[in-house]
């Protein structure tokens, strides 16, 4: 009856490396979240910049159009 140790023993070496591999699997899975999520947050600092940039282009935009505004006035008034 020597075999059935032997037999034992090659199962648990064949659970350890399936143990191990699903161990493996899990740490890629868990760096794949991880890439993910720091392009979801590069990608949304992203878009809040581009927000930001908007609303100074038309805050720009507004002074433009009171600065036109002022010359209209003026030119009305001149006349």
């Amino acid at each position: 009856m020597q075999v059935y140790p032997i037999e034992k023993e090659q199962e648990q070496e064949k659970e350890s490396k399936q143990e191990k591999e699903q161990d493996k699997e899990q740490e890629q899975e868990k760096e794949q979240e991880k890439e993910q999520q720091k392009k979801q947050e590069q990608k949304e600092q992203k878009e809040e910049e581009e927000e930001e940039e908007e609303e100074q282009q038309k805050s720009k935009g507004e002074e433009i159009l009171v600065d036109d505004e002022q010359v209209i006035r003026e030119e009305q008034v001149n006349e």
